[in-house]
């Protein structure tokens, strides 16, 4: 099977943990935008390893577990890297509502490829089972779940800086609370109770305060403005008057 991190998936995540816990400031734009494509390019490969038939693996359906469980892992490791380093990016955010409308997807179409029949019962912490026709049958793990329970554990953990990406994609986080699986449902909830709500109301209410001092500002400075131009106009006509009774002074005089 290609494009799989095995046999090298120990050495990449401790990698990446060591760049994620070392990295200065200044390079978390940059390290944000490696972490959010191997986040990607990881799900891909696993999916695409869901889709293939067993017998690419000579029969081993182990091993295509193996080998998802490995490319999920990478996943993992990136996105919580990019809830550190990049907690309010957009590319945060992309992968974020991706993996939650996904699972809302599966819960929607339950009998789709690649997605589990989420009224059954699976082990969040384990993909393993004998593979078939792009699901799993012991417990039915799918990818779209397992990512998004991936996502939704990094944002629940990732501190009070992942507020505002908590806020945006609060309208998915009550979707996935009816969802028919317990595990979805009670990790979008746990998601939802961290949210502060009283404190984003406030910010909210505080950034709407500010706009309006800034409005007023600039509508008291236009005024201002205005009424130095109208002060302006008014000494020019008196100057203008001036040298018109001075020229016709100086012509009578001569």
């Amino acid at each position: 099977i290609h494009n799989s991190f095995t046999p090298h998936t120990e050495p990449i995540l401790e990698l990446l943990s060591c760049v994620i816990s070392h990295v200065p400031n200044r390079l978390y734009s940059d390290l944000g935008v490696v972490l959010s494509i191997g986040a990607s390019h990881a799900e891909q490969a696993g999916k695409g390893h869901l889709d293939q038939d067993a017998s690419i693996s000579g029969g081993d359906d182990a091993k295509v577990g193996r080998l998802i469980e490995d490319e999920l892992r990478v996943f993992n490791a990136c996105i919580i890297g990019l809830c550190q380093c990049q907690p309010q990016s957009t590319l945060l955010r992309k992968i974020t509502e991706g993996a939650l409308k996904n699972a809302i997807q599966c819960s929607e179409q339950p009998e789709i490829n690649n997605c589990l029949k989420l009224s059954q019962p699976f082990n969040e912490n384990e993909i393993s089972g004998k593979y078939s026709n792009g699901v799993f049958e012991n417990g039915k793990i799918a990818i779209y779940v397992k990512v998004a329970l991936m996502v939704l554990e990094a944002i629940r953990t990732g501190g009070p800086s992942l507020n505002n990406l908590k806020v945006s994609v609060f309208p998915w986080l009550c979707k996935l609370t009816n969802v028919e699986n317990d595990k979805l449902r009670r990790k979008a909830g746990a998601v939802l109770g961290c949210i502060n709500l009283a404190e984003v109301i406030a910010q909210g209410v505080q950034r709407a305060e500010a706009a309006e001092k800034r409005v007023t500002a600039a509508e008291q400075r236009r005024k201002e403005l205005e009424k130095e131009v109208e002060d302006l106009n008014e000494e020019m006509d008196m100057l203008q008057k001036q040298m018109t009774n001075l020229a016709v002074n100086t012509e009578f005089l001569g």
